[in-house]
């Protein structure tokens, strides 16, 4: 695959914008062009789309490979501490001066030469890549501080030192000899580590022949048949050209997220077929053609059993080793949670990207939303209110939709405006229904009676369709799919 010189990391169609890795378009020719999601080309020209894409397993190491993983992880906390804080020194130094006068910034650079100088011991045993990444962390800290304190964006994030207990326990390395088994991968100098999925290559389907017994007219018959090998809900397709690995433990168990770039099949086209898409507490989702899904029932349980261990967590002393047992608990705990809401959205996203060409949701900051919730509720009522915002999801739909959309040659549509008080017969807005908490949705004007879920994802699917093109709010197409 050869590159476009004439487009060096700019879209090929608009001028000034930089597409992501992620929407670079393979053409017949075999020239790989960076398009941005706005511009995408039509899939009569185009063979395929490089995405990147992450492979999530469970490993399952011995006792001296996860004394291994324990030192990588104090290495990567070790030097991010120690980049940080020579960082830290630099700005408390410069902040004051104008930018012309202040001195050389300590990038990840000249940081991993000083390192190599200063720690020559931490060479020999652990992987040089776990050093990279960390110094790389620190940079992309330090950038996102710039950018919001350019924007005026508050809080400015400055970077903070991690302590060990209190951060997220993981590293990232770079190996080129990975390489994958079907119960078992290898990283770097820890050798090969049991994995918990049935990993594979490609997804081949393997099968053996099996005797089995069955008793026809009162007489025991043997057939020979062939079943599948290997558990398909437990595979993992691992396709694509590994970039780089990020290990990580949760609640005592090893993780390893294989970050791999690959090249999708640009996805057929598909006739224009528009859904509106409303998100609520009580109802996850209510769509224009009637579907309401609510929210999953075994989340509200779970939470509750979740508060119950943190309740009785508060009455032990901190110091005790109930204490930690029941840390451990709740971790477990909060890791089923997150697991039973990823299933439920991502079950949601395929079916709307699945059966419908366009989704159109809404554009809202989930974080203000939870905080103008609930003023009139009551203190308490306020506090589920917002607790339930926070719980159901909505960005992480919004996220896993679009991506699934680009893949599978739909679209998603993000719609900004005052959905909740326009009507979906007559676009009137009536400024009275913000006041209202109740979930009755009536229109003076027109006299349209419905549910405020069922009018929102009315007036979403004629923003989609292009009806409501009076309607106070300026959609804005997100993801990239097939034109239609």
């Amino acid at each position: 695959m050869i590159e476009d010189p004439a487009t060096p990391g700019r879209c090929a169609v608009c001028p000034g914008k930089r597409p992501k890795p992620s929407e670079e378009i393979v053409l017949r020719s075999g020239v790989r062009t960076p398009i941005c999601a706005d511009c995408r080309l039509p899939n009569d020209v185009t063979a395929s789309i490089v995405s990147r894409e992450a492979f999530r397993c469970t490993l399952v190491p011995t006792a001296e490979q996860e004394t291994m993983l324990r030192k990588h992880v104090g290495l990567a906390r070790f030097v991010y501490n120690w980049a940080l804080g020579r960082r830290t020194a630099w700005w408390d130094a410069n902040k004051a001066l104008p930018k012309a006068e202040r001195t050389s910034e300590p990038t990840a650079g000249p940081l991993s030469k000083a390192w190599t100088i200063e720690h020559p011991e931490w060479s020999g045993e652990l992987m040089r890549n776990t050093v990279t990444y960390a110094l790389d962390a620190v940079d992309d800290a330090f950038k996102n501080f710039f950018r919001r304190l350019k924007l005026g964006i508050k809080p400015y994030g400055f970077p903070r030192f991690k302590k060990k207990g209190d951060c997220r326990d993981s590293f990232t390395i770079q190996d080129q000899s990975f390489r994958a088994e079907p119960r078992a991968i290898k990283l770097g100098k820890m050798g090969m580590i049991a994995t918990h999925e049935y990993i594979v290559p490609t997804p081949t389907v393997r099968r053996k022949i099996v005797a089995r017994q069955r008793m026809i007219s009162g007489y025991a018959v043997t057939e020979h048949v062939s079943e599948t090998v290997g558990n398909p809900g437990q595979t993992r397709y691992l396709t694509g050209r590994v970039l780089r690995i990020v290990v990580s433990r949760q609640n005592n168990k090893w993780f390893a997220a294989i970050m791999v770039e690959r090249e999708r099949l640009a996805p057929p086209l598909r006739p224009k077929n528009v859904i509106g898409v409303d998100m609520g507490t009580s109802r996850m989702i209510t769509t224009s053609e009637g579907e309401r899904f609510p929210a999953s029932p075994e989340l509200d349980r779970l939470a509750k059993r979740l508060r119950k261990l943190q309740r009785s967590q508060e009455r032990k002393d901190p110091t005790s080793k109930n204490y930690a047992k029941q840390a451990v608990e709740i971790a477990a705990m909060q890791r089923k949670v997150a697991d039973r809401r990823n299933h439920y959205i991502h079950g949601l996203a395929n079916h709307l990207v699945d059966n419908y060409s366009v989704v159109v949701m809404e554009n809202f900051d989930v974080r203000e939303l939870a905080k103008r919730s609930g003023p009139t509720r009551g203190k308490r009522g306020a506090a589920i209110a917002r607790r339930r915002i926070m719980q159901s999801g909505f960005g992480e739909l919004r996220r896993v939709v679009a991506y699934k959309a680009r893949w599978r040659g739909a679209k998603l549509t993000l719609v900004s405006g005052r959905t909740d008080q326009t009507c979906a017969a007559c676009l009137v807005a009536n400024e009275a229904m913000r006041e209202r908490t109740d979930s009755k949705f009536s229109c003076p004007s027109c006299g349209h009676k419905t549910t405020r879920q069922d009018n929102t994802a009315q007036l979403l699917a004629r923003v989609g369709r292009g009806e409501a093109t009076s309607f106070d709010g300026q959609p804005s197409r997100v993801g990239t799919g097939s034109p239609i």
